[in-house]
């Protein structure tokens, strides 16, 4: 756009010099710039005899896309090649996908990518970058990332429909999605792994789990810094990874631990649980507290080795089965021992608050069998052969008999 000034253009550093009925034209031109800089909408068609990008003739508008332009990738369209210009990423203004993209080199979307169906994937001999501002995950198709492909998003990642699948290339690596502001789940999404290596999810702001009653699964390697939130449904994490920011549980939701996990110095409170499933492995680093814990048959919770830890498990422990070992566990309100399966202890317990009569006390319900190895038991009197009740008013029954099993000749007590 050619603008035509009423005065000869000045090569001044600043306003001084120029006549003050004159300076008001520098106000406009930043505003000229912005209107230079509207995006214009862009759509993809192929129909130039090859998948370049950089064939404008690929292009409705008969123009390749710049930085100022929202460009549409439709469903049934030809593939799009996007292939390196000069060793310079490309830039956009924005990005709506539900066709099929391989990425050479790296997209700068500039606003949201708005991404409904389709793939998008890399040759593998190119590390590439899809860097955007706003991720929309919409429509109930699913959506595939393929390659070593890293998806950086800097805000809102909006998943409302359709699961992430994704894939390795052999020898090249997997996909990478790295979020710095919130990631909310809004349907009963997931992160599924098609192969090895796993995908590589991230996420330094808040992740929630915000809709669907169902379960949203994430699989592959994660890292949340930032704060997760279940308030719908269950979160079930069936890869590995670490989480070292706060969590938050509603009443009557679930954090699912299927996998090997991290918990390192922080909190996981609200009267939801925090459930070790089977097979499932909770780790624990430096001062954790947990305020509902629940260990399922063949789960473990233990500490990193070579590390001192300690795990404070402030409201209740529902133990079904599994094995404790090393650190050290405080119960400080109500552990409730339960269910068919062993129980296998090697480690150091606390119940600092266990009193006869009190609210808190272990509960057993079945026959249990416990084995232990080396296990210091502080807090007060434990009876391992018991067939009516527990020593003190107050305490529950047991409706079967129950025994402890340990190397040592004398049986365990509570100290």
């Amino acid at each position: 756009m050619r603008v035509h000034f009423p005065f000869p253009r000045q090569r001044s550093a600043g306003k001084r010099g120029i006549p003050k009925h004159k300076r008001r034209w520098l106000g406009v031109l930043p505003r000229l710039e912005q209107l230079e800089e509207r995006a214009v909408p862009t759509t993809w068609t192929g129909g130039g005899g090859n998948p370049y990008w950089f064939n404008r003739f690929n292009w409705d508008t008969m123009t390749v896309p710049g930085s100022g332009d929202m460009v549409t990738i439709p469903e049934n369209s030809p593939e799009v090649l996007l292939a390196e210009d000069q060793g310079q990423p490309t830039t956009v203004a924005g990005l709506t996908m539900s066709g099929v993209m391989e990425m050479r080199t790296s997209l700068i979307v500039r606003g949201p990518m708005s991404w409904t169906k389709g793939l998008i994937n890399a040759d593998g001999a190119h590390d590439v970058h899809l860097q955007v501002q706003g991720l929309f995950l919409s429509g109930s198709d699913p959506k595939s990332l393929i390659g070593n492909i890293n998806v950086d998003n800097s805000a809102l990642l909006d998943w409302s429909g359709g699961d992430l699948i994704a894939h390795s290339n052999v020898g090249f690596g997997p996909p990478r999605v790295a979020n710095s502001g919130t990631v909310s789940l809004n349907d009963d999404v997931s992160l599924r792994v098609s192969d090895f290596p796993p995908p590589e999810f991230s996420s330094a702001g808040t992740l929630r789990k915000h809709g669907g009653t169902g379960v949203s699964t994430i699989g592959g390697s994660l890292t949340v810094s930032g704060p997760v939130m279940v308030e719908s449904g269950t979160l079930a994490l069936n890869g590995s990874g670490t989480i070292s920011g706060p969590v938050s549980l509603s009443a009557g939701r679930n954090l699912s631990i299927a996998a090997t996990y991290t918990l390192a110095n922080t909190t996981v409170t609200g009267p939801g649980t925090l459930s070790i499933d089977a097979n499932g492995t909770l780790k624990y680093s430096g001062n954790v507290t947990v305020e509902n814990l629940r260990l399922a048959t063949n789960s473990l919770l233990t500490i990193p080795t070579g590390q001192l830890a300690m795990l404070t498990v402030s409201g209740t422990m529902d133990w079904i089965g599994g094995t404790i070992s090393s650190g050290h566990v405080v119960f400080s309100r109500t552990l409730t021992i339960h269910g068919d399966d062993d129980k296998f202890v090697n480690g150091c317990w606390t119940m600092p608050d266990w009193r006869p009569g009190r609210m808190g006390a272990p509960s057993w319900s079945r026959p249990t069998v416990c084995r232990s190895t080396g296990t210091t038991w502080r807090g007060r009197r434990l009876m391992c052969k018991m067939k009516r009740r527990w020593p003190g008013p107050g305490i529950s029954h047991l409706s079967t008999p129950a025994r402890f099993e340990s190397p040592w000749r004398r049986r365990p007590e509570w100290r």
